[in-house]
Parts: C-alpha cells; structure tokens; sequence
C-alpha cells in the first residue's frame, strides 16, 4: 500500500520545495465487487468493512508521514457534489452513451459477477 502512495509523497514534497504549487490528493474508495465479496465472505456490511478499512489506510498514512494535502474518500459530501458536476459536463458534451450488454449474475446471491472473479462459478456460495 504504501509503496504507492510513498512515490507520489516524494514527488509532491520535491515539487514543494522547488516552489511548484503542489496538491498532493487521495483516498479510499467506498465501493466496488472485490469490497462486496470481502464483506460477504467475512459477514460483514460493505460499508462498515470499508470505514474501518478507511481508518486504518488513514492512520499507516499518518504512521509513514506521508504528508497528503486532502486525503478523503468517496461518501462524502465533496467528493459527491465533484462527481455529479463532472457527470454533468461529460453528459452535455456527449460522452455518455447507452448500451445493452451481457453481464455474468449469479442467481443464488443476486449480485452481478466482476470479471475478475468469474471463473465458472460464483466465488461467494458456488453457484454455476
């Protein structure tokens, strides 16, 4: 984890004290098929797994000073409000498009498969 976020920490600081205006952002992202599976398997909400996931991503970043200058994630009011005005943009210029396609959906469980996970069957109860 922190191989990645240390990179861009370096970078920003160098930055920093050759006087760019820097603004080094990150944060945790409150969704997504691996967390559901992770909360599955384990018996957990998605969202309390990843609240606490958030706190301790939060608190190795305070433990390796990485020195972040808004570090986040994606439930809150900012980040939504950015989202949905970026939506809004790519939509009035003609970016998003509809289309039908084919997901894999495991009947048992009732959730749509990530490709990732597809091999077959369902990695949560075993459904073909």
């Amino acid at each position: 984890m922190t191989s990645s976020l240390l990179s861009g920490d370096v970078f920003s600081r160098f930055y920093k004290i050759r006087g760019f205006d820097t603004c080094y952002v990150s944060g945790t992202d409150m969704h997504g098929t691996r967390a559901e599976f992770e909360a599955l398997k384990r018996g957990l909400n998605v969202s309390d797994l990843l609240a606490t996931n958030h706190k301790l991503l939060s608190k190795l970043i305070k433990d390796f000073d990485i020195s972040f200058d808004n570090y986040t994630h994606t439930e809150t009011k900012v980040h939504k409000e950015f989202v949905k005005e970026i939506f809004k943009k790519i939509e009035k210029n003609g970016y998003i498009s509809i289309k039908i396609e084919k997901r894999a959906y495991c009947k048992n469980c009732e959730i749509f498969l990530a490709d990732a996970f597809i091999k077959g069957i369902c990695p949560n109860c075993g459904y073909e």
